[in-house]
């Protein structure tokens, strides 16, 4: 155990849940912070919420849990913050409190808590809500990273068909495409071709269309993003791109 300033305190273990406690009775505290430990966690505890804002940015907490009897202007002003903090708003927090009626509880959730937890409670009663709420997260979590990955694979997919569709060139275009790959000018690339430099420009002109492109730099770089895209042989003899 370390304290990190007056009042506060944290325990902690290699890859467990960081849990941050924060109340203003001390004694709860300090039996909560021993009991969450001994089940695994780490954890961070304070009276203060100034102190714990200061600290939540630097911690990353995977829960709050929270007492709704502190003074209401301190309460409402730590769940502001927490709310426009991007790291740190989809971050749930437990009420604990001593106010039992129904009307607690509507303001306890309408404030967004996860659960509500009247005192006196039982610690492994707020064991087992604080397990449900992290696998929850987790389950979130892991969900949001296979919607990541279908977006992308879908992405990737209309990406390769389109540049598929787009890249139905002619030998000629393939040379000409090619030219503007290695650097080449427009008279090295007639040269190559045996034409004139207007036919190159003309060339040039429709493969920027073709693949909505602004120039030859743009151009470059739509060629290069073709998964299949294999150098093979134009009907001129030239090695090319398609």
């Amino acid at each position: 155990m370390m304290s990190l300033e007056y009042n506060s305190f944290v325990q902690k273990k290699k890859s467990s849940a960081l849990i941050m406690l924060i109340d203003e009775e001390e004694k709860l505290l300090d039996a909560l912070r021993e009991y969450l430990f001994s089940q695994g966690f780490s954890v961070v505890t304070s009276n203060s919420t100034d102190l714990i804002l200061e600290k939540a940015n630097q911690l990353n907490p995977d829960i709050y849990v929270l007492d709704i009897m502190m003074e209401k202007t301190k309460r409402n002003f730590f769940l502001e913050k927490l709310e426009k903090s991007l790291k740190l708003s989809n971050t749930p927090f437990v009420f604990l409190t001593s106010k039992g009626m129904t009307k607690d509880r509507i303001e306890g959730y309408g404030l967004g808590c996860s659960a509500y937890i009247a005192k006196p409670f039982d610690p492994v009663e707020l064991l087992a809500v604080i397990k449900n709420i992290l696998l929850k997260q987790k389950g979130v979590k892991e969900m949001c990273k296979i919607t990541s990955k279908i977006k992308k694979i879908r992405t990737e997919i209309e990406t390769y068909y389109y540049l598929k569709r787009s890249l139905c060139l002619t030998p000629r275009e393939k040379t000409v495409i090619n030219g503007v790959i290695l650097g080449c000018s427009n008279i090295e690339i007639a040269f190559k071709c045996n034409t004139s430099t207007r036919n190159i420009e003309k060339y040039i002109t429709r493969l920027l269309y073709k693949t909505k492109t602004k120039n030859r730099t743009e151009l470059t770089r739509f060629v290069y993003k073709i998964p299949t895209y294999q150098y093979i042989k134009a009907e001129d003899g030239n090695r090319t791109r398609e």
